[in-house]
């Protein structure tokens, strides 16, 4: 952490004109600020599993230097990002990557630590254990998006990374629950984005931004899903579709409710693949009725993904909001179905980790019987 004062050279700035020179300064100060507090992050979490860790072994001391050694290398990947004007894609890449090495080698000790549970201290929990290791995985997951965004757009994967900042500063005074929560909805919103940043890109005629949505009202209940599928269409309003597009929320919390509704009767569920679509199609219809009502009353345009398609009925009926109606009806069937059954694979595939007992497997000396000890 101390190292990263290096970076702070003024022998550069001299040979600027005063007014970029301040500039550069200011922004030297702001990548110092920033990952000084990564780094104190992490320090927090290694102190943490340092904490529980009782005995050391020489695969426990090799990881943590390999740990260290990324450690080392963050100066380096912070004057990159500082001139990412010059290195463009490959500063961004090189600190997130090294940033997400960092990350996998703490969880990696943890889980060494905890295998077998030989070298954490005899009272610790396996309520402890698996809790450390979700917060882990859910800011690797986070990083790894923030990677793949950065191919997209390279200012979107700089507000992840300072999303992350920012999330694990709040998670230090917040509840596991809470935290867990906000994590699990923030990661739900930002599926929604990349899966709809893919759809322009690859010019797809479907929307497919709301199964994210779907799979928080699964997996978190319904009061996440609204929140998930609002704030999506407010961060897209504000950002990619305009401002007067944010009454495509009323759209996000209808599928919300309509996943819920039908996951209370459990027809959410692979196992049950008729009545999974017959889901997807009655979602949408009713959404169909709801997106025309929309665009009528706020007067918006047809989607631009799905332009060609609505001008195809446009030619046939020559009634703008007959063709809207055959137009959202054709696309939003196959869309909110995809949509559902992608939720509902990702949703079983998520439960069966959940419902996985390693401990009973790998942790044999551990009750899961709080009350008692064996």
């Amino acid at each position: 952490m101390t190292l990263l004062v290096l970076n702070l050279s003024i022998s550069n700035l001299l040979l600027l004109p005063k007014d970029q020179s301040i500039q550069q300064m200011l922004s030297l100060l702001l990548e110092f600020i920033f990952t000084f507090i990564v780094l104190s992050i992490y320090w927090i979490i290694h102190h943490r599993i340092f904490h529980f860790i009782m005995q050391t072994d020489v695969y426990l001391v090799w990881l943590n230097l390999i740990f260290l050694m990324t450690i080392a290398l963050v100066p380096f990947g912070a004057g990159l990002l500082n001139n990412i004007n010059h290195f463009g894609q490959i500063a961004i890449t090189f600190y997130i990557i090294d940033l997400l090495s960092s990350l996998v080698f703490l969880y990696l000790i943890w889980w060494h630590a905890t295998r077998h549970c030989q070298l954490v201290q005899a009272d610790t929990t396996p309520e402890e254990i698996i809790r450390l290791r979700q917060s882990l995985l859910g800011i690797i997951v986070i990083f790894l998006i923030a990677l793949a965004v950065s191919f997209i757009n390279l200012v979107w994967s700089q507000l992840l990374l300072l999303f992350i900042l920012i999330y694990t500063i709040i998670s230090q005074f917040i509840p596991m629950r809470g935290r867990s929560r906000m994590l699990f909805s923030i990661t739900c919103v930002m599926l929604n984005i990349i899966t709809a940043v893919l759809v322009i890109i690859l010019r797809i005629p479907l929307y497919l931004d709301s199964w994210a949505t779907s799979l928080a009202v699964i997996l978190g209940g319904v009061g996440i899903g609204l929140v998930v599928g609002i704030v999506y269409n407010l961060f897209m309003a504000a950002t990619y579709w305009g401002p007067s597009y944010w009454v495509w929320m009323f759209s996000s919390a209808l599928v919300a409710l309509l996943t819920w509704f039908f996951f209370k009767r459990q027809w959410i569920t692979l196992r049950k693949p008729w009545k999974l679509i017959a889901v997807g199609i009655m979602t949408g219809v009713l959404n169909t009725i709801l997106a025309v009502v929309i665009i009528v009353i706020a007067n918006l345009p047809p989607y631009q993904g799905t332009y060609p398609i609505y001008t195809f009925f446009y030619h046939m009926t020559g009634n703008t909001i007959l063709a809207s109606t055959v137009e959202n009806l054709c696309v939003e069937i196959i869309d909110k179905t995809i949509a559902i059954v992608l939720a509902a694979a990702v949703a079983s595939f998520v439960l069966k980790i959940r419902s996985y007992d390693e401990f009973t497997q790998y942790y044999p000396k551990i009750s899961f019987n709080f009350g008692k000890r064996k």
